[in-house]
């Protein structure tokens, strides 16, 4: 698998590589020819980007977070409700545990 490190240097050379050239692409009736050097520009990362800080890893500052406690009590409630919870508690029932016993690891092990 390769790392964003990779992507973005294989994008960078590709970038290059197409600059020189400027290829007609037809959208159909929708839109006008575009070029691929424009097409290039626009995926092309910022500079100031690194593949450790970036505008969607970097948390928000406290004016632009939105959610309540409410909010975020009905997202875990959410996130935990999922395959990986059924299952456990159908092989904690598998081994032998009883009802009681699969609800309170299932439970214990949710909360951490």
């Amino acid at each position: 698998m390769l790392s964003t490190v990779h992507v973005m240097i294989r994008i960078k050379k590709e970038i290059q590589r197409l600059k020189a050239k400027s290829y007609p692409i037809s959208f159909g009736m929708a839109c006008d020819n575009i070029t691929i050097k424009s097409t290039m520009h626009f995926l092309q990362v910022p500079g100031h980007a690194t593949p450790y800080t970036n505008s969607d890893v970097i948390p928000l500052p406290p004016s632009r977070r939105t959610w309540s406690k409410k909010v975020f009590v009905f997202f875990w409630f959410a996130t935990a409700i999922n395959i990986a919870e059924w299952s456990g508690a159908s092989a904690s029932l598998a081994l032998g545990l009883t009802v009681q016993q699969a609800i309170i690891v299932n439970l214990t092990s949710t909360i951490m």
